[in-house]
């Protein structure tokens, strides 16, 4: 309500208004007073500022430049790259000592001296010659950048010993960047450089965890920075008028002994952002700062009595007008109020609710809004909630105190052409309003008007229709036949297509926007001749439903079979559907010619198709296997028992073990078994196949399978097995052949010293000389060989015993009883064998066989060496593990093997040597047992000059 103006009340607030507008203009223009009294102090400072960091920066880079090329001049040869090179850290240290000892005499600030070569190891530091070989590369970030980037680097860093100014030249040897070169100088070197140019007092602070060997002791801190300069009395009394907390901020002043000073600060952070040391310079301000102060005082004091004067004129007219406004707002105070009585009674007889809202606050509502939320005014409402949005009921998809990070009316009035609704509870039930809003721009505050109209009702319609098209939608599109809707509008004479589902575009290939509101007749050309059209119309007279069987619909654009379902809808629309059975069509007749093509196929290929139905232990036969079984009466093959007696006897019990452990393990059935043909009485190989089939409760249901007549295949790989083993029969007895040489080779020694003894045990008797210790001797010496020759049988044993046993072997075990038959062959033509065994892995094979190939190798590769000249004869053994398999190597170089032939060496009776020495069965064999027998791999190759064969095995298992 709009009361009556206190006009005393609002002059009393102008003039305080008014008074405080004079002091914050005062205020503002004593600064700029301040200001523009100032420049000159100021400028005086910019330009000391500007000089004092130039001063330093130029300072920083003389000295980078002078000590770049002191080191270049002065430490870098190429005596001392070599020397880095080559590690010799003590000779070095005797070159680079005088001359660091030199440049520490012309300058005392110079503390180290150091290598570091390219891996970011300390090589020698001249400064501390015991203290090297730690990696730098993760304590020194400069380490880290020289090394990447190769450049000369200055700048600041802490190290393992030292926060210096460092100067790192990079070191190249013919090319190759081998590590870098660095001078370290104490940063109080700058204090007294930059003291002389600018002529002020300055200080170095280190951070203190930072500081390291070449620190001066010292208790004065700040902000965890300590001082590292050695000051006089007044200098360091004038850095204690410094907080201890002091952050080294730029133009910080203090007062000492009646004088004013700043503080400028200089960060020693060159290289990077990490803040090691700062230094601090004093400057004295004191003159400046008294001029400044005079001139402020007289200009602030003429200010004052203008502001005064203008005051006292201001209040005398603001009386005049303050009665001239009085008047003007008694005028129309009553239109206002009639207004506002208006508004009121057209809000309360409102059918929606209706709020006014100010700065997030209720600021009014109608009738209707205090009937729904049950209270009688705003100052109630008030007490309870904040904002009417806390009545909303968080849900996504309606609005909520705040939308996006803004308030809720905030987020519809910039969003008006959406539709924003929220949801409020009335008596326990949620009722849906949909909120429009608007702003208020009738004052300076920020008042919006906000309508929740009620649209529960209308929602939950809404949702009724949606969830019926979406049933009807799913039903017309997803039912396996396809739908057309026809509607007509002339009583049943044309039909138009009104609606289809996806089926039909797919089955007529058309596209439903194409053919909608078009006749039937001119869609589909043939439905009259086809019949439908009339059935169409007979169903629309009739409301009775009718079915069309199964025809043949063709015209110029498709061709296919179906069968149609006619029935009218309450609308009067008719709905056509229709099922294709074109495929089922084409199915059919492909499936009666792949049956005839089966048999043919049988008949060809002797395979016959079976299945076996377990419930009643039935079996049916394709005409080829009654064919293979030579069945003279297909009667007698009803039944698996009636099965079991065509085949012999010794494979039954095989056989039906095999069948019925698939059923129990549910795997795929293969048999190959023998049979007794019913007509002639012939025994045939056949090879049964089948899976199975079995019900939910894994109970087996039938067998599908085929039987194949493999008898020509058996009968010629039977052959080959014979042959094989004539060949491996062979191989072994010209093996025994050679090994009986061999045996005979290694006799011949121990039967001459044998044969020797006894003869000379025969004289001294003849010459009545004997004596018992040369009896003695020439006994045990007789001893000693016959166990020789005893052993060599017992070597020779294990190669010619029987194989067929799986043993958990080490390779290397089988090469040294593969040696121990062939080795004093090799050792007596001079060839040498070098073993390199890294295989310590066992595994699972026959170890005779392997053996076999082994000395099989060892023996062509001696061979090898006996035809050509070689001087110097060397065999190589290897093994080494790889994967689950264990790779074994033998190569000789002996020159290789020719590359016309290295192709044919594995084949039968292929053989370099003549016919007596050489019978092509030796590698045959070698790759039969490696690859049929150890289930491996065998391959030759050259390897520069030597013929290498590789063997590649893993467990029998």
């Amino acid at each position: 309500m709009i009361e009556k103006l206190d006009t005393e009340k609002l002059r009393f607030k102008i003039l305080k208004s008014l008074f405080f507008i004079f002091v914050i203009f005062g205020i503002f223009t004593v600064a700029i007073i301040f200001i523009s009294q100032g420049k000159g102090y100021e400028n005086k400072l910019g330009a000391f500022h500007k000089t004092f960091h130039k001063t330093i920066d130029h300072v920083f880079e003389d000295n980078a430049r002078c000590y770049t090329n002191l080191i270049k001049r002065f430490f870098i040869n190429d005596k001392i790259k070599e020397l880095i090179v080559a590690n010799n850290r003590e000779e070095l240290y005797e070159i680079l000592k005088p001359k660091f000892d030199l440049l520490k005499a012309e300058n005392k600030y110079i503390e180290l001296l150091h290598i570091v070569k390219s891996n970011g190891e300390s090589f020698l530091r001249v400064h501390e010659k015991l203290v090297f070989g730690d990696n730098l590369i993760d304590i020194r970030p400069m380490v880290k950048r020289i090394n990447k980037n190769k450049k000369i680097l200055v700048g600041y860093e802490t190290g393992k010993y030292a926060t210096a100014f460092r100067v790192m030249y990079p070191l190249f040897l013919d090319g190759k960047y081998i590590g870098f070169i660095e001078i370290g100088i104490n940063p109080n070197y700058f204090v007294g450089e930059i003291e002389e140019i600018i002529g002020e007092k300055g200080a170095l602070f280190i951070k203190k965890e930072k500081l390291q060997l070449f620190s001066i002791k010292s208790d004065y801190l700040l902000d965890g920075y300590a001082l590292q300069t050695k000051l006089d009395k007044n200098s360091l009394m004038m850095l204690k008028k410094l907080p201890i907390n002091y952050d080294f901020e730029n133009c910080t002043d203090a007062k000492y002994e009646g004088k004013r000073y700043i503080f400028h600060v200089h960060d020693g952070n060159k290289y990077n952002s990490e803040k090691y040391a700062k230094y601090i310079f004093m400057q004295n301000i004191t003159g400046t700062i008294k001029a400044h102060d005079r001139t402020i005082v007289l200009l602030i004091l003429a200010l004052s009595v203008f502001f005064i004067f203008i005051f006292i004129s201001v209040k005398f007219y603001l009386t005049k007008f303050d009665n001239k406004l009085a008047k003007l707002y008694l005028k129309y105070i009553e239109d206002i109020k009639f207004k506002e009585n208006y508004l009121r009674i057209v809000e309360d007889n409102s059918a929606n609710l209706i709020i006014t809202s100010c700065n997030k606050k209720l600021f009014s509502a109608n009738k209707k809004f205090f009937d729904f939320s049950g209270f009688d005014n705003v100052e109630n409402f008030s007490k309870k909630y904040d904002c009417i949005c806390d009545l909303f009921i968080k849900r996504d998809g309606y609005i909520n105190g705040s939308v996006n990070k803004k308030y809720w009316i905030n987020y519809i009035l910039d969003n008006s052409k959406k539709t924003h609704k929220v949801i409020m509870l009335k008596d326990g039930i949620e009722r849906i309003f949909k909120i429009t809003a608007s702003r208020l721009d009738v004052d300076e505050k920020d008042r919006c008007v906000a309508t929740f109209v009620d649209i529960t009702k209308s929602i939950k319609l809404e949702k009724q229709l949606k969830e019926k098209n979406k049933i009807y939608s799913n039903f017309f599109e997803n039912t396996k036949s396809a739908n057309i809707i026809y509607t007509t509008k002339d009583n049943g004479k044309t039909f138009l297509i009104k609606d289809m589902n996806c089926l039909v575009e797919k089955l007529e290939k058309l596209k439903k926007e194409e053919v909608l509101g078009k006749r039937i007749d001119e869609v589909w050309e043939g439905v009259e001749e086809f019949g439908l059209l009339n059935m169409i119309k007979k169903v629309y007279k009739t409301n009775e439903p009718m079915k069309k069987p199964l025809g043949l619909y063709e015209d110029e654009r498709i061709k296919g079979w179906r069968e149609n379902y006619i029935f009218k809808i309450s609308n009067d629309d008719i709905v056509v559907s229709y099922d294709d059975k074109t495929k089922e069509k084409e199915l059919k007749k492909d499936l009666d010619e792949q049956s005839y093509l089966l048999e043919e196929a049988q008949k060809i290929a002797h395979i016959g198709s079976w299945k076996y139905i377990a419930k009643t232990k039935e079996i049916i036969w394709s005409d080829e296997v009654y064919s293979i079984f030579e069945v003279i009466d297909r009667s007698t093959i009803k039944y698996f028992d009636d099965f079991k007696k065509n085949i012999l006897k010794e494979d039954v019990s095989m056989m039906e073990k095999a069948f019925f452990d698939s059923i129990k393990n549910k795997t795929k059935y293969k048999s190959m078994h023998r049979i007794l043909t019913q007509k002639t009485k012939k025994i045939k190989y056949v090879e049964d196949r089948c899976e199975h089939i079995f019900d939910n409760d894994g109970l087996l249901v039938e067998s599908v399978g085929t039987v194949q007549d493999i008898t020509g295949q058996e009968l010629v790989r039977i052959a080959l097995r014979e042959k094989e083993e004539i060949m491996m029969a062979q191989s072994r007895h010209a093996a025994m052949g050679e090994m009986i040489s061999m045996i005979a080779h290694q006799w011949r020694q121990p039967l001459s010293v044998i044969a020797m003894g006894a003869n000379n045990i025969m004289a001294d008797i003849e010459l009545e000389t004997i004596e018992e210790d040369t009896l003695k001797n020439s006994v045990s010496n007789i001893m000693k060989q016959t166990q020789e020759l005893s052993k060599t049988i017992d070597d020779f044993r294990n190669f010619f015993r029987p194989g067929k046993k799986i043993e958990k072997i080490l390779v290397s075990d089988v090469f040294d009883d593969a040696l121990k038959i062939v080795g004093k062959s090799l050792d007596n033509n001079d060839i040498k064998v070098v073993v390199q065994f890294e295989s310590t892995k066992k595994i699972q094979t026959y170890s005779r066989e392997l053996m076999q190939v082994l000395v099989n190798l060892l023996k062509n590769a001696k061979e090898a060496f006996l035809q050509k000249d070689i001087e110097e004869k060397k065999i190589f053994i290897s093994t080494k593990d790889y994967k689950n398999k264990i790779i074994i190597s033998v190569c000789d170089n002996a020159g290789g093997i020719d590359e016309k032939i290295i192709n044919k060496i594995f084949e039968p009776y292929f053989s370099t040597k003549d016919e007596k020495t050489g019978t092509g069965l030796g590698l045959y064999m070698s790759k039969i047992i490696i690859e049929k027998h150890l289930k491996g791999n065998i391959l030759a190759f050259n390897d520069n000059d030597c013929a290498c064969f590789e063997i590649r095995l893993k467990d029998l298992k």
